[in-house]
This record gives C-alpha cells, structure tokens and sequence, in this order.
C-alpha cells in the first residue's frame, strides 16, 4: 500500500524537488504533488588561515583575532564564534560581517601563560576549530626581597665589601636575578645572582654612598635603599700630651707617633686603636737607661665618646725595679687623620728626660 526509493548520491545541504507518476497498462497518468526537500547540511564552516593572533598584550588583558570564516549555507554574518581559555568558554555566540573578529580577554594575571582557541559554527551546528593560541601576559611584578638593607664588611682604607640579600621573582629564577651595584650615580658592578662585591680603589677616610638594583627577565626593578660607609684612616697619628711636673724648667711635651692601625665602626667612624705586630719605634730617654711604649690592645675601648688606651712604661734596668706602669689615656679630637690623646691617670715614681741637655730639665709623669 506504500512505496518507497532512496535517492542517493546527492549533496550535502542542496535542496532538491522530487515528483512521482502513476501509470496504468493503457498508458493513463497521475501526477503526485511536487516534493521539495533539502539534504542534511554537514559541511563544516571553513577559512584560509585558522591562525589566532594576540595583540595589545598587557599585564591584564590580551585582545585576540582571527579570520572570519565562510559557510556553503550559513550568511558570513550569521556564524557564530566561541572563545575558549583552556577548556572554558568565556565568550560564545559573537557575530560579526567583518572579515576579521576581535575579542579582548581581561581580569588575567601578569606574567602568566594563558592558551586560547576559537570555535566556529554554522547554522546547522557544524564547527570548525581554530588553532590554540598560546599567550603569556607582561610581567609588571618586580623582585621581592626580605630586607632591602645593605650591609658592609671588611672596611680597610681602599676597599669596602658590600653584602645584601638575594632577591626573589615571581617569573625570574633566582640564579637569573640581575644586580647592578652603583656608587653614588654610577654603576660599578652588574651580573647574575651576586649578593656580595668588593669596592676597590677606594681613598681613605672618605664616605661613599652605595645602592643596589635587582632586575628580573623582564626588567621589572627592586631598588635597595641607599647607604653610606665610610673607609678607615690609613695611617694615624697619635699626639701624646703628657702632663708633668717639672725640674726645673719644662712644663710639658709633646711626642707624635705614627700608628698605622685604627679601630671605626661600619660607618668608618673612629672608635678604637688597634696593638701594632709589635712595640712602637720610638723610645724615651731617662737618666736610668732607656724605657719602651707599648700600646695595650686588651685594654682598649671606647666609652662615653672617650678612647681608652692603656700604655706600658718600663724603667731601665739600671734602675732594678723592673715595673710597668699603666696610666689611661682619654680621648680628645680627631682631625682627618690626627688622633689626639692625653695622659691622665697614674704616677710614674721616676724621672724621664725629655730631650736635650740634662740641664734642660726633669719631668715626672703624673
């Protein structure tokens, strides 16, 4: 009571008529109704060039495009297109008759790597995929360090050792981390991963201002607050003012030393001498022999902006006592390279010469 035939080899999305006819033996004909039908339309959307570009790429946003594609039924303009980060949709249904489709990508995180596709559809459903696209936003975040402070050690004369801590990136490992070292303005030192360098060339007992940069890969820069240090006296001269009573004429003298060590601080600031590899070169005559100065480095220190100094005397060995004496020397002034002390505590029993004649004179310590 029903007849049936498959048409075949047509093409996909084509619409096509069909009619029948009934025919009796004596040739009589009947007509059945025209039949319009389409065939499935299953032909993907297609396009020359399946590249996505990234462009205006910022910490935040990226925007991306491609090419708009063609369809053998769907209108330019009415294909859809899905955007897809990793394997989330973020944008879908956008449309466009341009040949070219835009798409901004925002609220991202700086210095991270995003992958991206595109997804196009006709009408019927049918989809064609773009390339994946991958991207990573500008790096804006700079190195981080605990303590930005810098220290300094080995302070002589000439140098200085310059010590901080190492930075770390959230992008940049730590052995890539680029440091510049700068002395006042100007850049004395740059490389990878160093956390130390030694100044050199440097005058003595003058104040240098010290800062350093770290940078990451992708010049991001942390800046390390300036600090100022000062070098040591190279060579010092002790001024010993020594009170006495006199016989009969002379009432005082002075007597310089040239001592070629000196305690400062990290700020080069005098606060100490330090004992020579052995006694000082220099000898007071007395009318019992000879006697020699040591300086005590056991016995020094720095007090109440004093400099304490304990001295050794020694009567001849023509006098048969065999003594040191110790007297304390308090701090007056520095001047550049000038350190003036005085003789204020003990007696020493004895008298010394102090120079010239006989004649000119005796004076005992007090």
């Amino acid at each position: 009571s029903t007849l049936t035939y498959k048409v075949e080899n047509l093409t996909s999305g084509k619409q096509y008529s069909f009619y029948v006819v009934a025919k009796d033996k004596a040739g009589n004909k009947t007509n059945y109704l025209t039949k319009t039908v389409e065939t499935l339309d299953t032909i993907v959307p297609t396009v020359s060039s399946k590249e996505i570009s990234a462009t205006s790429i910022t910490a935040n946003s990226i925007t991306l495009s491609w090419q708009a594609a063609t369809d053998n039924k769907t209108a330019q303009s009415e294909i859809e297109y899905d955007v897809y980060q990793g394997s989330t949709c973020i944008k879908s249904g956008l449309k466009s008759a341009s040949s070219t489709l835009t798409y901004k990508v925002e609220n991202l995180t700086s210095g991270k790597q995003y992958s991206f596709y595109v997804v196009a559809k006709d009408k019927a459903g049918n989809k064609t995929n773009y390339l994946t696209k991958t991207v990573e936003t500008l790096d804006t975040i700079a190195p981080t360090v605990s303590s930005k402070e810098i220290s300094a050690t080995n302070i002589s004369a000439n140098t200085i050792t310059l010590l901080w801590n190492a930075a770390t990136d959230n992008k940049t490992p730590s052995s890539k981390i680029w440091y510049e070292v700068y002395r006042g303005s100007s850049l004395i030192k740059s490389g990878e991963n160093i956390t130390s360098y030694v100044v050199t060339g440097l005058s003595p007992d003058t104040q240098y201002s010290f800062y350093v940069v770290a940078k990451d890969t992708a010049g991001n820069k942390t800046t390390y607050p300036t600090r100022s240090f000062r070098t040591r006296v190279n060579k010092i001269t002790l001024e010993i003012e020594q009170k006495a009573t006199v016989v009969p004429r002379t009432n005082s003298v002075e007597l310089e030393l040239t001592y070629t060590f000196v305690k400062v601080d990290s700020n080069g600031k005098v606060i100490g001498v330090e004992a020579a590899a052995k006694p000082w070169d220099y000898k007071w005559s007395n009318n019992k022999g000879t006697s020699d100065v040591i300086l005590l480095d056991k016995n020094c220190y720095f007090q109440d902006n004093r400099v304490f100094v304990r001295l050794k005397s020694r009567r001849g060995a023509t006098a048969g006592l065999n003594k040191w004496k110790e007297c304390s020397c308090g701090y007056l002034n520095v001047t550049g390279s000038h350190l003036k002390i005085r003789i204020e505590g003990s007696y020493f029993s004895y008298s010394l010469r102090l120079g010239g004649d006989p004649k000119d004179g005796y004076a005992r310590f007090m």
